[in-house]
């Protein structure tokens, strides 16, 4: 069998109380998906919940990343109970000036 090129990586699911989290992992995606020159791999990483999640609960998922060395974060909250409204957005890379630690910590405060 042939896989798509570009396409090796691994995707896992996990059950939480109020809903799930899942992520995929490409250990060596399309270039054209990366978002910085130093980057060399892709995690997508999605936390589905019918409950609530408050900016320090997201600051400690993504302080469990640090081991990866993020070069780059896009984060999108959605408030499913206003109809998938976007809640908040937020945005962080190599080079905005701050470390991984320093801006994941702002939420954590």
């Amino acid at each position: 069998m042939k896989y798509p090129r570009f396409n090796e990586g691994l995707t896992g699911i996990a059950p939480i109380e109020t809903s799930h989290i899942a992520f995929h992992f490409w250990n060596r995606p399309d270039p054209k998906f990366l978002h910085t020159s130093n980057s060399n791999c892709l995690l997508e990483f999605d936390v589905y919940t019918c409950g609530t999640l408050s900016i320090r609960n997201i600051g400690k998922i993504l302080h469990h990343l640090t081991i990866y060395r993020p070069v780059y974060a896009d984060i999108t909250l959605i408030d499913r109970s206003r109809g998938l409204m976007i809640d908040r957005h937020m945005h962080w890379d190599t080079d905005r000036g701050l470390t991984w630690t320093e801006w994941i910590s702002r939420f954590t405060k």
